[in-house]
């Protein structure tokens, strides 16, 4: 998408800046973020909802091999789940199952911010993790990790663009949020899988 934006305009700029933390736009001087999560704290910055990514439970086979039966999200208490720190709500996982949501609180030895991170870790064997699809799709397709609890969805997280409430009119961050809407709806239809 970054190739796309460049060629079509040729008068913009883009320094892209990766990394799991939350910034402080104002502070540091960054004219959009881009923040994956279920939801966004009430604040004063302005946020566009981008499009949704869905998420999945998932765990190395050997992993699985060697732990407690996990057949409903209360299972998961018994397992050391690895958490995400930088969601809005750390160890809280959100499973639907049919109409009912069920919040669980899970702990694990591994606290990380960043999914690489997180991704890596699920490789070696050493527990479970709730994560946006796409970080590990490849190695669910390969075999090399799989999906749990198929039956409870967990809760969709929303990729939204956040700029400060100064700046979301200039012409610059508004053409570029707005190619990234037009880009991330066209190539899905649904959420991001």
């Amino acid at each position: 998408m970054i190739a796309e934006m460049i060629d079509a305009y040729p008068e913009l700029t883009i320094e892209l800046e990766l990394n799991d933390k939350v910034v402080d736009l104002v502070d540091e001087g960054f004219d959009i973020a881009l923040r994956v999560s279920e939801s966004l704290p009430n604040s004063s910055l302005i946020a566009r909802r981008l499009c949704g990514y869905s998420r999945v439970l998932c765990a190395s086979p050997a992993y699985i091999a060697k732990s407690p039966p996990l057949t409903r999200p209360e299972d998961l208490l018994h397992h050391n789940c690895f958490v995400y720190t930088n969601d809005s709500r750390p160890g809280f996982w959100t499973f639907v199952d049919g109409q009912h949501e069920r919040s669980i609180q899970v702990k694990g030895r591994f606290y990380v911010n960043s999914s690489l991170a997180k991704r890596d870790a699920l490789l070696q064997g050493c527990g479970i993790t709730l994560t946006p699809r796409l970080v590990v799709d490849d190695l669910l397709q390969d075999g090399r990790l799989v999906s749990l609890l198929d039956d409870f969805a967990p809760r969709e997280l929303g990729l939204y663009a956040i700029c400060a409430p100064q700046r979301h009119k200039l012409r610059k961050i508004r053409t570029v949020i707005d190619f990234m809407v037009r880009k991330l709806r066209v190539n899905n239809d649904q959420s991001i899988r």
